[in-house]
């Protein structure tokens, strides 16, 4: 391990869902072999207690992780802001998905939604990080990392490092990767006198599945030890990868860079990273790592 290596940055609040993505964060930092820095906003709810809650995780993170070198810092900028900071100079930031505050209803609050949007590196958003940090943490180890694999024609900078980091996260975790990808075939001609506009359903599901087969090859060549399994959902991409979170350790979607500091989620990213069962990790071409 060289302390010379993009830590992962984790943020943390008094929240039970915090400490979820802590045991995440020493996760993904064990199988980088690189340091973690955990991060507390000392503007969050008690910040009379800000070093006493980063002294918590700490000692949280090297009980998870001896191995780990992990540091600790209290930034006065809000909890978005100072992890986003952080994040600029990391491999990964993991947050959870809800910490404190804000509306219970609410499966995505303010802080990691602001993340997912504004961080210069890949974010691991852990849904119902509560799970996580206890002895009873399911086991989804023999489970596969799902990617959204685009639309058919994606161009390559745009799918490429999605489809990297999730060949990445799935050698590093010793599983197999899912590539779906949304495939609905056209509707039948509803009148039998109208000529049909497209070719045959067959030959285009075909060429769909030829193209996610092309988009897939430099992985399968450069990852020979992950195995592959290509999915065509007759569904929307959205509710189909949502789907597939139920049986997967992590989904991975991309996002468009809009402007040098935010990024743009498109609805599926969206709708993904608000309902997903599972962590999701969100990675743009231009910041991944």
């Amino acid at each position: 391990m060289s302390s010379e290596l993009k830590p992962v940055v984790v943020g943390v609040d008094e929240s039970p869902a915090s400490r979820g993505a802590v045991w995440w964060a020493v996760r993904e930092a064990r199988f980088r072999r690189t340091r973690l820095l955990v991060v507390h906003s000392a503007s969050e709810a008690h910040p009379d207690r800000a070093a006493e809650v980063a002294d918590d995780a700490l000692r949280l993170a090297r009980g998870l992780g001896p191995d780990l070198a992990v540091d600790a810092v209290v930034d006065d900028r809000p909890a978005g802001p100072a992890l986003c900071r952080a994040a600029a100079g990391a491999t990964l930031v993991v947050v959870a998905s809800r910490g404190l505050g804000g509306f219970t209803g609410l499966l995505l609050g303010s802080v990691s939604a602001y993340v997912a949007t504004h961080a210069e590196c890949p974010v691991l958003v852990v849904h119902h990080g509560e799970r996580w940090a206890g002895p009873e943490a399911p086991d989804r180890s023999a489970l596969p990392v799902v990617v959204g694999a685009g639309p058919y024609g994606t161009p390559a900078p745009v799918l490429e490092p999605v489809l990297d980091f999730a060949f990445t996260e799935a050698r590093l975790r010793r599983t197999s990767v899912v590539a779906l990808r949304s495939w609905r075939p056209p509707p039948p001609a509803w009148r039998s006198d109208v000529r049909p506009l497209v070719a045959d359903v067959a030959e285009l599901e075909t060429s769909e599945r030829l193209d996610l087969a092309d988009a897939l090859k430099p992985w399968r060549h450069s990852h020979p030890e992950v195995a592959v399994r290509q999915r065509l959902s007759p569904v929307g991409a959205a509710a189909a990868l949502v789907d597939a979170g139920f049986e997967a350790q992590l989904v991975v979607v991309g996002a468009h860079r809009v402007r040098a500091e935010a990024l743009r989620l498109g609805s599926v990213s969206q709708q993904v990273l608000h309902h997903a069962p599972c962590p999701v990790a969100i990675v743009h071409p231009s910041v991944h790592s």
